[in-house]
């Protein structure tokens, strides 16, 4: 259940997964909840808050991990008034620091900014729910423009921003995932059936 929520919440990116990516998920859901300490075999939660660096570690490409083909630091904050979330990516550039599997002639970034809530017990109705229900709907997603691999060395930056503030509940958690998208097209515009393929990874965690 708590692999589900997490894949909706991402639902945007969800092209970009391949392989045995939801095995992965819930092995990492597993993971997560020997964190609990407290409840039962069986009854022990999946909250994400209390170990949220995990996420970071899921691979949603099996086929093409995403830090292969993914060489650049990028910095991810979160505003003060907890609503908006900027990351950049200094002195980009594509041929040497995006390493696709084959040639291509066009990328573009894609960032998606979502909230999770831990998954919990309920001992009244025998079944796992999150803490706060809804949240999956609570995903915000920036697509940036096609950008020319064989342009000069550039400084991205994408933003994203939620309706209202996020983590205004307690055991909740912002996800920020970046996915890259890579085409065989010189003009995405002009190309009447162009072929995309791409990865994608959860870069940032906000507890």
């Amino acid at each position: 259940m708590w692999a589900s929520l997490l894949r909706k919440s991402l639902s945007s990116l969800v092209n970009l997964f391949h392989g045995s990516y939801y095995s992965n998920m819930v092995s990492y859901a597993k993971k997560i909840q020997m964190f609990d300490g407290v409840n039962a075999r069986g009854k022990r939660s999946v909250a994400s808050s209390k170990a949220s660096d995990l996420l970071k570690m899921i691979n949603f490409n099996t086929d093409q991990p995403f830090n292969r083909i993914f060489c650049n630091p990028l910095t991810v904050v979160l505003s003060d008034d907890k609503k908006s979330v900027t990351l950049t990516i200094p002195h980009f550039q594509p041929f040497s620091q995006l390493h696709w599997c084959v040639r291509f002639q066009s990328y573009r970034f894609i960032l998606v900014i979502a909230q999770l809530a831990d998954m919990v017990w309920n001992e009244a109705e025998r079944q796992y729910e999150p803490v706060v229900a809804g949240l999956a709907r609570c995903t915000v997603t920036t697509v940036s423009e096609w950008h020319s691999r064989i342009s000069d060395a550039v400084d991205l930056c994408l933003k994203a921003s939620f309706e209202e503030a996020a983590l205004q509940q307690p055991d909740t958690t912002v996800v920020v995932a970046l996915g890259i998208e890579v085409t065989d097209c010189e003009s995405v515009s002009s190309c009447v059936t162009p072929t995309v393929n791409g990865v994608m990874a959860i870069v940032e965690c906000f507890v």
